[in-house]
């Protein structure tokens, strides 16, 4: 492993541990007015964190990496830096929906469940959408790649916080 990829997971890993989510709106999918109280109070507390947090330092080493293994033409990075953000703040959005639904304790288990399949629905709606707009600027393979090594990010991040773990004897 090269330098660079060392010295990004070094990083990902003093931020990792404090990172903040981001806030959004709610999706009209949670109808159970308690669940959405104690939802929006949370997602109220974090709302000045999401410029400025170390969510967003984890979000640019992953978008470095990413443009690093797709190795991008200046064009291709310029078009593709902006696309991939948004797409990064809208994941965020709904994983951290997943979070705060599972953390809710509902008086009917199955509302949870439903909010549960929802949101993952939208995860898919939201890879697809950013699938078509991913191809308007990068060839087919690249595309491919970016998912590729989403998934090589988060492998890596995982081995180095264990390795991490394991040396400090956690």
């Amino acid at each position: 492993m090269n330098k660079l990829v060392k010295i990004l997971f070094l990083e990902i890993l003093f931020i990792a541990f404090g990172q903040q989510v981001f806030s959004q709106k709610l999706p009209k999918t949670i109808n159970e007015p308690k669940a959405l109280n104690r939802i929006e109070a949370q997602t109220n507390r974090i709302d000045n964190s999401k410029q400025n947090g170390p969510g967003t330092k984890i979000l640019l080493l992953k978008e470095k990496f990413i443009s690093n293994k797709l190795n991008l033409t200046e064009e291709q990075s310029k078009a593709f830096t902006p696309l991939y953000r948004q797409y990064q703040e809208e994941i965020m959005k709904v994983r951290t929906m997943i979070r705060l639904n599972t953390s809710i304790t509902s008086t009917s288990g199955t509302q949870n469940l439903d909010n549960q399949l929802a949101f993952e629905e939208q995860l898919v709606t939201i890879r697809k959408h950013y699938k078509d707009e991913f191809l308007k600027i990068l060839p087919p393979e690249k595309v491919a790649e970016i998912y590729k090594s989403e998934g090589d990010f988060n492998k890596e991040v995982l081995k180095q916080l264990t390795e991490r773990s394991i040396r400090s004897g956690d």
